[in-house]
Formats: C-alpha cells, sequence, structure tokens
C-alpha cells in the first residue's frame, strides 16, 4: 500500500529502522521520498505529533520541504506505514533523543 504525503513510515530494510516522514509519493515508480525524523528539529516533530487533520499535515510538509534537510527516495517494498498511535511514540522518541 502506498503511503500518503504527510505519512511516517518504518525504513524496514535497514537495521536501525529509521523512521521517514514522507513528503513526496512517485506511483509511478514505486516510491516515497521523505526526511528521517532524526534530522527534523523538535519543535517540528511536536507539531507533527498534535497535527490530526490532513490539510494541517499537508502544510507542514510544505514547511519541510522547503528546509536544506537531506531527503531520501526508497521504493516502497523498504517501507512499513506507522498508525497514527505509532507515529505519536515515534515522534516522542525523536523529541526525547534530541
Amino acid at each position: 500500500m502506498m503511503p500518503a504525503v504527510g505519512a511516517v513510515v518504518v525504513l524496514t530494510k535497514l537495521d536501525s529502522t529509521p523512521r521517514l516522514f514522507v513528503t513526496a509519493v512517485d506511483d509511478g515508480d514505486d516510491t516515497v521520498t521523505g526526511v528521517l525524523l532524526a534530522d527534523l528539529a523538535a519543535e517540528t516533530l511536536q507539531r507533527l505529533a498534535s497535527v490530526g487533520d490532513r490539510h494541517r499535515r499537508e502544510e507542514l510538509v510544505l514547511a519541510v520541504t522547503q528546509t536544506e534537510l537531506a531527503r531520501f527516495c526508497v521504493p516502497v517494498e523498504e517501507c512499513r506505514q506507522l498508525d497514527e498511535s505509532g507515529f505519536d511514540g515515534a515522534a516522542r522518541r525523536e523529541r526525547e533523543t534530541q
């Protein structure tokens, strides 16, 4: 299943299972592009964890894509989408380690 823009996915092919905030989806190539949660500022992570509606999540995606953060493009089959509760926990853990 193709994750949506604004979703958080786990990169399953890596031992550390980093989490990626999806900023773009390419249905034709079956890839997603995003930034690592670990690279986001604590304030951004807090905003991500508190954003529930799709419109506000898309606004946050736009803000993140305008930054100089490294972006990663990965095949969809190497991703596992987190549910909303999993996302909140992932964002909280990332904030705590910063």
